[in-house]
């Protein structure tokens, strides 16, 4: 009974990883994605991504979330706030993160979304997703 206590608090704050919660998950849209592992704990990490929105991003505060077909998260990636997209472009974001499980599920069971909590737009004009 006690381990059944334990398993069930340490899955009960485990949300499915393709929910955004609050959070804007249409105005950018992942359209491809790849990683490899590179050196001892990081991942070389490319997402290409799309500004569904009809003004031009200045600045992005995100999050790119992978989960796996059960709702678990695989990693969840803070995006380069320091961007710029134009309306319906696709911007291409390269790094190297701590996600050693990433590259070893097979892409096609992995979601990818990216989890919008605020933005800056050209024109000065600012939203906030909480």
């Amino acid at each position: 009974m006690h381990w059944l206590a334990i398993l069930v608090s340490l899955t009960a704050g485990t949300a499915a990883a393709s929910d955004c919660g609050t959070q804007n998950d249409k105005l950018i849209t992942v359209m491809d994605w790849s990683a490899k592992e590179d050196d001892y704990s990081s991942v070389q990490v490319s997402i290409d991504y799309q500004n569904n929105g009809d003004k031009l991003i200045q600045m992005l505060k995100a999050t790119a979330v992978f989960s796996d077909p059960f709702g678990e998260n695989i990693a969840n990636l803070a995006l380069d706030p320091d961007v710029v997209v134009p309306p319906k472009a696709i911007h291409k974001e390269r790094g190297s993160w701590s996600a050693a499980r990433l590259p070893k599920v097979r892409k096609q069971d992995v979601t990818a979304i990216i989890c919008v909590s605020a933005v800056l737009y050209e024109d000065g004009s600012k939203e906030e997703f909480k």
